[in-house]
């Protein structure tokens, strides 16, 4: 009984259980709230501390575990330590302490300082990874400001890689293709499609958007850049990769922005984006182009 380990038991687990054995002997002491109930072979020790609404037990039954009570110690606590007069218990810090109450409790109170001291060092290091992060992208965060010299937003084509590196003044940007096409039929068809920074604007418009990372890998003898998007109003996180560009001396630009844009691509709202498209044909911000004048029409 000696080497068990007691366990600390809310009162509440105690609710709805029954009594249903008798012990063999019971010795209850007053003055501790300690009861030592014998149930054949076993051996059951409790106490009840009231002050705090826990109840302390052990038994050779070892059948016991955390907010698992055994029907033993069940039976101890219910059918005698509850019923103990609160008037007769002395202290908890002048009764013997049969459980080593207060070392486990010192020892519960040291670790809970360390969880919370580690927990506090991970959060510190955790921001400065984010901050480190930040920096290392910080082109790509500036993309939210608009930010002309930062083209963060990807091409849907050659058009869209040339909008990335020139400079607009703010407000003549283009921000809507107008693709226009003739069917198998012969029938002229059109699509609206967002620009680099058309897709700009809808990030702005539901805001609530952060680029949470851009890096770049090596699959295959090929540079790809992946970017992770995530919209922090619905927890959304989305991934998107391009592989291609035109360009050499923008290679990592025209990767990251094609990148971003097809992730910004899955959490865009599409009311967004009509507000975007109705912007653009109001202000005549719409570049016109034939089918064959656009060299990247499918998402990379």
């Amino acid at each position: 009984m000696k080497n068990l380990k007691p366990i600390s038991y809310p009162e509440t687990v105690f609710e709805g259980k029954a009594s249903v054995l008798q012990p063999d002997d019971v010795k209850v002491d007053d003055t501790s709230g300690t009861v030592t109930a014998r149930f054949g072979d076993y051996e059951t020790l409790v106490r009840y501390d009231w002050k705090n609404s826990e109840v302390w037990g052990k038994c050779t039954c070892e059948r016991y575990a955390d907010l698992e009570p055994c029907e033993h110690i069940v039976t101890a606590f219910l059918n005698f330590a509850k019923h103990i007069p609160r008037s007769a218990v002395r202290d908890v810090g002048q009764a013997p302490d049969w459980f080593g109450e207060k070392k486990l409790k010192k020892e519960i109170e040291e670790k809970a300082k360390e969880a919370e001291k580690k927990l506090a060092e991970n959060l510190k290091e955790k921001r400065r990874q984010e901050e480190q992060k930040k920096k290392a992208i910080n082109a790509f965060e500036q993309a939210k400001a608009r930010s002309e010299e930062l083209k963060l937003i990807i091409k849907a084509d050659e058009l869209d890689e040339e909008l990335a590196i020139k400079e607009y003044v703010e407000g003549t940007e283009p921000l809507v293709y107008r693709i226009q096409w003739k069917d198998k039929k012969g029938e002229k068809r059109e699509r609206l499609v967002l620009s680099i920074r058309g897709w700009t604007q809808a990030m702005l418009y539901q805001g609530n958007i952060e680029i949470a990372d851009v890096r770049f890998e090596e699959v295959g003898g090929k540079s790809i850049a992946k970017a992770i998007v995530r919209d922090t109003a619905r927890n959304v996180t989305q991934i998107g990769i391009a592989e291609r560009y035109t360009n050499d001396e923008f290679k990592w630009t025209t990767l990251a922005s094609k990148a971003i844009r097809n992730a910004l691509k899955k959490v865009i709202s599409p009311a967004f984006e009509q507000r975007v498209i109705q912007e653009a044909l109001e202000a005549n911000l719409v570049i016109d182009l034939s089918l064959r004048e656009l060299r990247e029409v499918s998402e990379p």
